[in-house]
């Protein structure tokens, strides 16, 4: 951007959410290199979304186990893959990324809908199979609760401009009200007679 300010664009590959992309984008100042890279790795750590693998020893609800410690978007997308060599993390995608809604976003594990993912012919149990090629990952993105004392200073806020508001106008109404009256008891100047007219010139 200038010196000592960069902006990061973060873009999570082959995630879509309502048709787009799923991006995130920073703005970061520094003062020297060394400090660019601590602001950088303090930024991961705190603020980008995370990828988790989806765990196929539940054919209940499709689960990720949960080691963030962020609240989750009530919506996430994931997308099927099929492992080539899981230690190198070796995989390749199958067909386009799709979206799940949080079910549940427990201490240990977070539930998604089943919907999207591939059910038995029962159509009660996931079509898991842990030992095979196929996995699932899961785009566990961050939001922002909005603290109380930020949401209570907003509505006193507004609060207070809707009472300057109607002060203003009854302000205004009251004084419409006092201009017939001023008129009204204004008093009329009283002629001379004619003989001190000539007096005073």
């Amino acid at each position: 951007m200038h010196d000592g300010a960069v902006r990061l664009t973060v873009r999570y590959e082959n995630f879509r959410l309502d048709g787009a992309e799923v991006t995130q984008q920073f703005d970061v100042s520094f003062q020297a290199p060394a400090d660019l890279t601590r602001r950088l790795v303090s930024l991961v750590h705190a603020r980008l979304h995370r990828i988790r693998p989806v765990w196929l020893y539940n054919d209940n609800a499709p689960t990720v186990l949960r080691d963030v410690d962020f609240d989750v978007a009530r919506r996430v997308p994931f997308q099927e893959i099929q492992w080539n060599e899981p230690q190198r993390n070796d995989y390749r995608l199958e067909g386009e990324s799709r979206v799940a809604s949080v079910e549940k976003a427990e201490t240990f594990e977070i539930q998604l809908a089943k919907d999207e993912f591939p059910r038995r012919p029962d159509n009660r149990s996931l079509d898991f199979e842990p030992m095979g090629r196929e996995g699932f990952r899961v785009l566990l993105m961050r939001v922002t609760p909005e603290r109380t004392l930020f949401r209570a200073l907003t509505l006193a806020f507004v609060v207070l401009l809707v009472l300057a508001a109607v002060a203003l106008v009854w302000d205004a109404w009251r004084w419409q009200l006092r201009q017939p009256a001023r008129a009204a008891v204004r008093p009329r100047p009283i002629p001379l007679p004619v003989g001190d007219l000539l007096e005073s010139r």
